[in-house]
């Protein structure tokens, strides 16, 4: 009598077991080779076309840079908990140095990065204005290595690869995965028996032959003369690929349809989009691959990877600029319920207030504990949000709220407080601190307005002086409703209170 199949695993069992995925990436080694790029955002206003001809005339106003490319998958990497390498080709020049100061400020080395004195570091500048890009101004040598070059970047690999769990290969068709070089590198990485995963581009195939996972877009799947109009042609399309590529598994992202596995011996897989806002795509490709990677070196099946690549990928895209996601919010993604998508760590949330600031918007921050949401805390948040573009909730976490008014408050967990407040239209992002006062966060984001509630005087709002040392100032609104939590929690204490 033949076996009965497994049962497919239910909603939650498959739940827990990419939540498992998600916390197995502390600590793994995944070494990124590809093209290095510095992207340089340019933020100004237009109030006016040139005399000179028909163009915008952009005041400047800021300059910001972040991780771009190869670089930007190992910053997403880094945000993960991974422990990700990067080998690329820089020139000896300015933005070389610029990278090397991001990547530290990561704590990702730079001893991968091969110098090419004769070729500038590739660098993509935007100009930007109120939230639109008008130009980008790419600086840029696409030409062969020189065998000299090649020789060294084939070493630093070669160096770095014994220790690395996966290996991922993001081409940006700027030279560091030209044929030759790409072949001879991903040779090297399967002699040495780690997976790899390919971020492609360009039309030529041939070159990732050899490669374990091809992740194209459907845009670059079509690069290689591929027609795919729809679901079958898809399938055609990917096995097409295989073939060429001689690969295990292609995975093709295809936006808000989401993404699709094709893998060989196993039906293929579909798992729909499921971002609930996007702002920015910018990068999301690179979050998705970073995803995946550090899910394959955490154990995890093609599939599983994949779906884990898709959260990523929906997380980022309702993110300013190249942004990055973390564990937590993965985690918050794959468990209905919790608060993801504003949710942010401090250093994601400096990156956001940069890039916002930058864009001209008003920053609006408030602080508190949000234990049993009332009526006067969401009127509060509500005027608060109406003062500028964008309000920061500093949440205290369980710890901070135990220390500052004894338990046994707080009566909801801050995963609880923070998925209340997430539902409101008013806050746009979330904060959890363990500080009783929020100082260091008001120094290190420089809000333009810090808002509190009329139960104090201004010059008794903690971090007033950090607020108004920049030019930014103190509000104070009126409260409604339960005037305090400890009031609301006396009244139910006393309607609950048996008689005798």
């Amino acid at each position: 009598m033949p076996a009965r199949p497994s049962p497919t695993p239910g909603f939650h069992e498959q739940t827990e077991r990419l939540e498992s995925i998600v916390h197995g990436f502390r600590g793994r080694a995944v070494l990124v080779v590809g093209d290095i790029i510095l992207d340089r955002y340019v933020w100004g206003d237009v109030s006016r076309i040139s005399p000179e001809a028909p163009a915008p005339v952009v005041r400047l106003r800021d300059q910001t840079s972040g991780l771009g490319g190869a670089a930007n998958v190992v910053a997403n990497l880094a945000a993960l908990g991974a422990r990700p390498a990067l080998v690329g080709v820089v020139g000896a020049d300015a933005a070389a140095a610029e990278l090397r100061s991001l990547l530290s400020a990561i704590g990702v080395g730079a001893n991968g990065l091969v110098v090419d004195r004769a070729r500038p570091t590739t660098v993509k500048t935007r100009v930007m204005s109120m939230g639109h890009q008008l130009l980008r101004l790419d600086r840029e040598d696409d030409s062969a290595f020189p065998s000299a070059v090649a020789r060294r970047l084939v070493k630093a690999f070669a160096h770095v690869l014994p220790s690395a769990e996966v290996v991922v290969f993001s081409d940006y068709d700027k030279g560091v995965l030209a044929p030759g070089l790409c072949e001879m590198l991903l040779s090297l990485a399967k002699q040495a028996g780690k997976p790899t995963l390919v971020d492609p581009k360009g039309a030529d195939y041939r070159k990732y032959r050899g490669a374990t996972i091809l992740k194209p877009n459907e845009k670059e799947a079509a690069a290689a003369g591929l027609k795919i109009g729809s679901d079958d042609a898809l399938a055609a399309a990917a096995r097409s690929l295989q073939k060429t590529a001689q690969c295990r598994a292609v995975v093709v992202t295809r936006g808000g349809l989401g993404v699709s596995v094709f893998e060989r011996g196993k039906p293929p897989a579909h798992f729909p989009a499921r971002a609930r806002s996007v702002y920015d795509v910018t990068g999301a490709g690179d979050s998705f691959v970073a995803a995946m990677a550090a899910a394959l070196a955490a154990g995890a099946s093609v599939a599983e990877a994949a779906r884990i690549g898709n959260a990523a990928g929906a997380i980022v895209v309702g993110k300013l600029g190249a942004a990055t996601t973390e564990p937590a919010e993965l985690l918050a993604w794959l468990e209905p319920g919790r608060p993801v998508h504003k949710l942010r760590s401090v250093q994601q949330m400096r990156a956001e207030v940069e890039a916002l600031r930058a864009a001209g918007r008003r920053i609006v921050f408030t602080n508190g504990c949000f234990d049993l949401l009332h009526l006067g805390h969401i009127k509060f948040l509500e005027r608060a949000r109406q003062l500028g573009d964008a309000l920061i909730v500093a949440l205290n976490s369980d710890r901070s709220v135990r220390a500052i008014k004894a338990p046994p408050r707080p009566v909801l967990n801050e995963e609880e407080r923070a998925s209340i407040l997430a539902s409101l239209d008013a806050v746009d992002y979330i904060l959890i601190f363990d500080e009783p006062t929020p100082e260091r966060l008001l120094a290190l984001l420089r809000p333009d307005i810090l808002v509190k509630g009329k139960t104090q005087r201004a010059d008794e709002v903690v971090g007033r002086e950090i607020v108004e040392s920049h030019g930014g100032k103190v509000v104070l609104l009126p409260l409604l409703g339960e005037t305090t939590t400890d009031a609301m929690v006396e009244r139910i204490a006393r309607q609950t209170k048996p008689h005798t």
